[in-house]
């Protein structure tokens, strides 16, 4: 018997060839399913991006503690961490919290008492400010402090590591330059967007127009002789701090401001920053890199849905019964669908993962809104990309497919990327190109039920009302998206344009800025073409068209040079792709004559491949046209160029609108972080660019020719080039924006 079983037990050890365990074909089955594949990079995207982050905000402390600062000038704002001031004997030198601060309690608890907005008195808001603001460098309270953790306001009080309080004095200074500053002061300051408070440059006796120096705090001369071209310079100049602060928008220091009263909520003071200022710079940081780090993994989702809308292939499988039905070839079998999947993840790691060594890199680590704004923006994108993915999938897959999105979920999910897009416009003012994007998707629907009515004979009546519904109703979320901005402008009115009464005498009016009368003067009309916003822009920082264009600019304009490049290079790639595919989908009529009906059809249909409804159906047809050209059709969507695809229309449209608007109408420097923030074209197109030369399609067409081998050459050399100047702009922005070196 024992000798029986051990002849058994041998035999067990032999396998035939052809034996397979359940628990082996299990783990085969989870390494190539889509979830296993998905789950790694989205971990090597957060990885990539934490890393990121950190190198870089290493990078600049060394840079900022080795190279000495240069001076910016007199009208660049520079924020005081008071970090250096612990030996200083003036006052507010060694308290954590100053008076009329966010972390004064007495402020707070009057700027969130502001009562109705058309009737509460600009006056009561003057002298809640002259109490506060005027005296910014005198301590807060004992017992006005809002936070209850910190026992005394006083540094000496509180028991403090020196190492760690070395260690914020080398990487929170970084982060307060140029912008920073901004950001930063309008963080710890809940006053900074009112008006100075003139009670604080009268007299008892003022008697506004005496004649005589009095009635103010200076010792200019002209001033003084009360000329009235001077006295307006005078009062305009008081203007300036609350006017320049209107350009920044208030969502990231709203964000500051409370993510460091949170800090200071959550944990002991010995361990933060032993100033006010200088935790708000830690939450700054704190802010961006969470930030930054949603809007990779956003980035990765958007890209990831885009490209599985167009393979259509179902996220949570890959089964079979979607595979047969709705792929690309029509003998595509489980194992290509699970290429394809492999495939989707390769593209949408590495757009990810360009996001994350952007060359505006600098900008996504200090107190600048681009992480927040790009974080919004690019996780709206994605849940709307991933609504449409499943509007694919009802549109064209069986009843039998189980979706994770109903009619109620698919529009719960729009309204959330609305509302995204209107919080990345109270970020940045940029944020108002989402509405470009929703108007390009209502001509594409429309253009749609044109094709379809054409197809089944419908009224065209039907086709009329419902074309404009779509339009309306897209109009009406467009100009949700813009809201914050109008309603930006509309709070810097009343803070500065309502009448107030003189602090001495109720029959005289505190003097207003100029821009008011002229903002009045169009009460009148029912849309005013005043905007705040762009008068501050203009007046202040000289943006306009083509202000820019100047000798002494040039050197901002090589600066900008790149991305700009590789900008207008998308939108070009997309139009040249667009037109090859509509040249062998529906073949081209010959003749001078027959230009504007070819410009017209590829516009209409390159509109309605963009659509929500025949996204898929018009690349079926067009994926099995008969005759010419189909074999390239196919060949281009199994390529790298699929990032150029024709639902990809918005995205190039916005990538070449901003670009547009960098060269011609902002500063041209701020081009690269304006992009950077706001597209992802721009990394798709990078994206393409890098991975192409692995396509066997590229080169098809040129074999033998002096073409493709200029083509093979550069193909072969892009990824190093376009690596090389995303390493070179992330040195060049930790060596010179650190240390007032104009990288804005």
């Amino acid at each position: 018997r024992h000798v029986r079983n051990n002849s058994q037990h041998q035999k067990s050890k032999i396998r035939p060839k052809n034996y397979s365990s359940k628990r082996p074909e299990k783990t085969r089955r989870m390494a190539g399913s889509p979830a296993a594949s998905i789950s790694s990079p989205r971990r090597t995207v957060v990885a990539v991006a934490l890393l990121s982050r950190i190198v870089l905000l290493l990078a600049m402390s060394i840079s900022c503690a080795i190279i000495p600062d240069l001076f910016p000038g007199d009208d660049v704002k520079q924020f005081d961490l008071r970090l250096l001031s612990s030996r200083d004997s003036t006052a507010g030198a060694k308290c954590f919290c100053l008076r009329g601060h966010a972390c004064d309690l007495y402020a707070e608890k009057i700027s969130s008492r502001r009562g109705n907005w058309l009737t509460d008195s600009i006056y009561n808001r003057f002298s809640r400010q002259i109490s506060y603001s005027v005296n910014q460098k005198r301590c807060a309270d004992e017992d006005g402090i809002i936070f209850h953790r910190r026992k005394s306001n006083t540094m000496g009080k509180t028991m403090r590591y020196t190492w760690l309080d070395s260690v914020y004095t080398f990487i929170l200074p970084p982060v307060t330059k140029w912008d920073s500053a901004r950001f930063l002061s309008l963080s710890v300051d809940p006053w900074a967007r009112h008006p100075p408070s003139l009670e604080g440059f009268l007299n008892e006796d003022t008697k506004l127009g005496c004649g005589s120096c009095d009635w103010c705090n200076t010792d200019d001369e002209k001033v003084c002789n009360n000329e009235p071209h001077d006295l307006n310079e005078y009062y305009e100049e008081l203007y300036y701090p609350s006017e320049q602060s209107h350009a920044f928008l208030p969502l990231i220091p709203l964000l500051i401001r409370h993510l460091a009263n949170f800090l200071v909520w959550i944990i002991h003071p010995k361990f933060l920053p032993p100033t006010y200022e200088a935790t708000a710079a830690l939450a700054a940081i704190i802010l961006n890199i969470s930030a930054f780090t949603i809007a990779s993994i956003a980035l990765y989702d958007l890209t990831k849905y885009m490209l599985m809308g167009i393979y259509i292939l179902d996220e949570s499988a890959c089964s079979k019964k979607i595979s047969e039905r709705i792929s690309i070839s029509k003998d595509a079998s489980r194992d290509e669908a699970i290429d394809q999947q492999r495939s989707i993840t390769q593209l949408s790691k590495i757009t990810a993962q360009l996001f994350c060594i952007n060359p505006a890199g600098v900008f996504f680590t200090v107190s600048y809104s681009e992480s927040v704004f790009a974080m919004l923006t690019f996780s709206g994108h994605a849940i709307a990309a991933k609504v449409r993915y499943y509007k694919y999938i009802m549109e064209v897959g069986n009843q039998g497919t189980k979706t994770q999105y109903s009619s109620f979920g698919t529009f719960f999910s729009s309204m959330l990327s609305i509302v995204l897009w209107m919080a990345a416009s109270y970020a940045r003012s940029n944020g108002m190109f989402s509405s470009i994007w929703m108007m390009i998707l209502a001509f594409g629907n429309c253009c749609s039920f044109i094709a379809r009515n054409e197809k089944q004979g419908r009224n065209s009546a039907t086709l009329v009302l419902r074309c404009t519904l779509t339009i309306a109703w897209h109009l009406c979320l467009a100009l949700m998206i813009a809201a914050p901005v109008f309603y930006h402008d509309w709070c810097g009115y009343y803070f500065h344009c309502v009448d107030t009464p003189h602090p001495h005498d109720d029959t005289k009016l505190l003097p207003r800025p100029a821009w008011c009368s002229v903002r009045a003067s169009e009460k009148q009309f029912a849309f005013r073409t005043f905007s705040l916003y762009a008068y501050v822009q203009k007046k202040h920082w000289n943006v306009g068209f083509m202000r820019y264009f100047e000798l002494k600019q040039i050197p901002n304009f090589i600066l900008a040079a790149p991305v700009l490049i590789i900008s207008y290079c998308a939108a070009l790639a997309w139009i040249f792709q667009s037109w090859k595919r509509h040249e062998c989908e529906i073949g081209m009529t010959r003749g001078k004559s027959k230009i504007v009906r070819n410009f017209i059809k590829w516009a209409f249909n390159a509109l309605r491949a963009s659509s929500y409804y025949d996204a898929f159906s018009y690349r079926y047809e067009t994926s099995n046209t008969k005759g010419n050209g189909t074999d390239e059709v196919e060949n281009i969507f199994n390529s790298s160029d699929i990032l150029l695809g024709p639902s990809f229309l918005p995205y190039y449209a916005i990538l070449a609108g901003f670009a547009v608007v960098g060269t011609f109408l902002a500063h041209v420097q701020i081009s690269t972080r304006l992009i950077c923030s706001s597209c992802p074209a721009f990394y798709w197109f990078t994206a393409v660019l890098i991975t192409r030369k692995n396509d066997p399609v590229v080169y098809s067409s040129k074999k033998g020719s002096d073409a493709e081998a200029v083509t093979r050459i550069l193909g072969a050399e892009m990824p190093r080039i376009i690596y090389f100047f995303l390493a070179f702009y992330n040195v060049l922005g930790t060596v010179m924006h650190v240390n007032w070196l104009p990288w804005t």
